[in-house]
């Protein structure tokens, strides 16, 4: 709705085709903003700082920009948004200490981060359970996580509550593809009580699965005729090197879940809506399946 002066009327705007800015110049605006806010910054020092490669946080940014069109013009997508949302989930502090880091009061400084992580949540759409491996023994390698929330204040707090890690929790589950070690399957957001086989069901991954195609799994994914797990209790010689093999393959996606660990959002106690936590979840997954291409 825009309003005339003329007329001292207010109208409905038509709607206007996104508007697609060259990416040499989100290039360098990206790089004039990042080496205004950090001169000296190399990239080890912005890895350490963000979490993520350069050119991940470039691809970001070019990614919202484009997808925005007439709102980035309304809104004002800035590469300085982009570094505030990675250094959001990548450190994780209170409003306070970040706002007096960034120059800008709470409300504002919560309405650009929200504008990022819904635009990218939006936009991004890298994750997707058909790139899983073809051609393999595994077609996917499979776990599950829990990220820490507080304690909801409720008589239903107890489902969220995780015996075997001691604290309230959300619990997702993680695929990885075995041949070029990027996510293919994200999904969950139930509480942290949920067992992995039931959370496994509760997400339908085996609709997925071809009854020809199996997935890599631990012990708590026995009883599954498509999942491979190691053997539970005593064993013989041989199947306890068919353990150690399969605890050499589950290393990647150990390393992935520690790639999403490396964020602090989700490492720490969650101290917003409960009901965002997959979405902020969702969104990193995504960008670090981004950042995998240049840090494999």
């Amino acid at each position: 709705m825009l309003y005339d002066r003329d007329s001292k009327q207010f109208f409905i705007a038509p709607l206007l085709p996104p508007i697609m800015m060259p990416i040499d110049a989100l290039r360098q605006r990206f790089q004039a903003v990042l080496h205004c806010k950090y001169p000296r910054l190399d990239q080890d020092d912005f890895g350490a700082l963000f979490s993520v490669h350069i050119f991940t946080a470039l691809i970001l940014y070019i990614l919202c920009v484009q997808s925005c069109g007439l709102i980035h013009i309304i809104f004002s997508i800035t590469p300085m948004d982009i570094l505030m949302f990675l250094n959001h989930v990548k450190e994780y502090r209170t409003d306070r200490a970040a706002c007096k880091d960034w120059h800008m009061d709470r409300k504002t400084y919560r309405k650009r981060i929200n504008f990022v992580l819904y635009t990218l949540f939006k936009t991004l759409d890298t994750i997707k359970i058909s790139d899983r491996a073809k051609h393999s023994l595994f077609s996917l390698i499979i776990d599950g996580t829990v990220c820490p929330i507080l304690r909801p204040n409720s008589l239903i707090q107890r489902p969220w509550y995780s015996g075997k890690h001691g604290y309230h929790s959300i619990k997702y589950e993680v695929g990885v593809n075995p041949k070029t070690k990027l996510l293919v399957w994200v999904a969950g957001g139930v509480p942290g009580s949920v067992h992995d086989f039931r959370l496994s069901r509760l997400t339908m991954l085996r609709k997925y699965i071809r009854a020809h195609e199996y997935i890599l799994g631990d012990k708590g994914y026995i009883g599954s005729p498509h999942f491979v797990t190691p053997k539970r209790g005593p064993c013989t010689e041989f199947q306890h090197f068919v353990n150690q093999t399969i605890g050499r393959e589950r290393v990647l996606i150990e390393n992935a879940i520690g790639r999403l660990k490396n964020f602090k959002i989700l490492n720490s106690r969650f101290r917003r809506c409960r009901e965002l936590h997959p979405i902020y979840f969702f969104v990193i997954a995504e960008i670090v399946n981004i950042d995998l291409r240049f840090r494999p």
